[in-house]
C-alpha cells in the first residue's frame, strides 16, 4: 500500500522556515511544534536562506527572463535602430529609382 506525501501549504512552509532561522528552539521544537519531521524543518530552512536574496532584488534593475529572446544593452539597441535607419533610407532611394 502506498503512502500519500502531505502536502504543506506555503504559509505553514513559511511559519516553519522562520521559526527555525529565529533559532530560539531547536529543530526538533520546531518540527514538534508544527507536525512536520525535522528533515523537513532543515529543507524549508535551507530553502528560504537560498532565496532570500530574491526578496530583497529591485525589480528596476533585475529584469526577469521572459523566454521571448536575449537581452540586448541600450547600446546594441541604439547601435541596431541605426543600423535599421540605414538601411530604410537606402530602401527609399531605390524604391524611388523605380518610380
Amino acid at each position: 500500500m502506498s503512502r500519500k506525501r502531505k502536502v504543506y501549504s506555503p504559509k505553514l512552509r513559511s511559519q516553519v522556515a522562520l521559526a527555525a532561522v529565529r533559532g530560539d528552539k531547536t529543530i526538533h521544537e520546531v518540527a514538534q511544534r508544527y507536525g512536520v519531521s525535522p528533515q523537513m524543518v532543515i529543507k524549508m530552512k535551507s530553502r528560504l536562506l537560498d532565496r532570500i536574496e530574491e526578496l530583497f532584488q529591485d525589480g528596476r534593475t533585475t529584469k526577469k527572463k521572459s523566454g521571448s529572446g536575449p537581452e540586448m544593452s541600450n547600446e546594441e539597441l541604439v547601435s541596431l535602430i541605426g543600423h535599421l535607419e540605414i538601411e530604410n533610407e537606402w530602401l527609399k532611394k531605390k524604391v524611388a529609382q523605380f518610380d
